[in-house]
């Protein structure tokens, strides 16, 4: 992994440990254990399974439907960085490219742009519109499984 790489990773790790209070510390999203499961790598490969469960437990309305939604903060979620740098070191490892996952990058980027948001502005962060799995658009149904990490 590059140095550069591994700055990103400091930086993030750095973001979401100090996440600003009006968030609540829960557990809904909890990375500290994960590993992508069997199915899901033999269907979308290693770097594939990862990044489902990160569409699953971060933007559950896609991402063409809005940014990344940070809803929370606390073990769970710093255990994120520790999950982008396995699978960065991973996918590298298999593969013969000497340059980090692109897609795990762009997650890190983007969780940074988003804890970032809110440590400039604590009050993008509105508990009534981030109720857990109650994300909406137009159109669409509310579940109580959005944003769970899958196992």
């Amino acid at each position: 992994m590059d140095h550069s790489t591994l700055q990103l990773l400091a930086d993030l790790r750095s973001y979401l440990e100090t996440l600003p209070d009006n968030l609540p510390i829960t557990s809904k999203i909890n990375f500290a254990y994960y590993q992508p499961n069997d199915v899901d790598i033999k269907d979308k490969g290693y770097e594939g399974a990862v990044n489902h469960a990160l569409e699953m437990a971060f933007c559950p309305q896609s991402r063409r439907d809005g940014p990344i939604v940070l809803k929370e903060r606390g073990p769970g979620l710093v255990a994120v960085v520790d999950v982008l740098q396995d699978t960065i070191a991973k996918c590298r490892a298999q593969s013969e490219k000497s340059s980090d996952s692109a897609i795990m990058l762009k997650w890190a980027r983007d969780l940074i742009h988003q804890a970032t948001g809110l440590h400039r502005n604590p009050s993008l962060y509105r508990s009534r519109d981030c109720e857990w799995g109650r994300i909406q658009r137009v159109g669409s149904s509310t579940s109580e499984e959005e944003g769970k990490v899958g196992s």
